[in-house]
């Protein structure tokens, strides 16, 4: 039996120990359906310590799954979403960029804590403003569980993109 996950939101920095396990969960778990120019810049960005620092540097979160272990010491991390803001007319968009979870955790609700955080930071960040917070997320058409699962929290179509291969999806807070 799986113990407990805790959540941490890392925004300015992360332990470097934590970003080598982003780095190995994206490298083992990237998207097949993403073209090798994709992958390529994708692999670049986000091949070491230092590559994950500097997507933080550039106004990005990770919300980071790990076993809650009572003390210091530091277990696995089960899973992650990378996230962003960004001002839209006015309002805010809050972009999910990439949600992972080692093979060993899925159909566990690693998944959907990950989630639950990311929605209830993009809230707090939305609080007291007039115009509407949006959360998006882009998912390839073949991926029939995580278009599900989206569907599931709550999010609607709202475009095909340019190569009619994924669709655009939206959420209001």
């Amino acid at each position: 039996m799986l113990g407990a996950a805790e959540i941490l939101c890392h925004e300015d920095s992360i332990p470097d120990e934590t970003a080598l396990e982003i780095v190995d969960i994206f490298h083992s778990n990237y998207p097949p359906s993403h073209t090798e120019e994709e992958r390529s810049n994708d692999f670049l960005k986000r091949s070491n310590v230092e590559g994950i620092q500097t997507i933080l540097s550039e106004g990005r979160r990770y919300f980071v799954a790990r076993e809650s272990s009572g003390s210091n010491l530091l277990l696995p991390v089960r899973g992650f979403i990378e996230a962003r803001s960004v001002e839209v007319d006015g309002g805010v968009l809050e972009q999910l960029a990439w949600i992972m979870v080692r093979e060993a955790y899925r159909s566990t609700g690693v998944a959907t804590l990950l989630h639950d955080a990311f929605i209830e930071d993009a809230k707090q960040k939305a609080a007291g403003r007039v115009l509407p917070t949006l959360a998006q997320l882009g998912v390839n058409k073949d991926n029939k569980d995580a278009y599900s699962i989206y569907k599931k929290w709550g999010y609607k179509y709202h475009q095909e993109s340019a190569n009619g291969e994924s669709v655009l999806l939206k959420k209001d807070l």
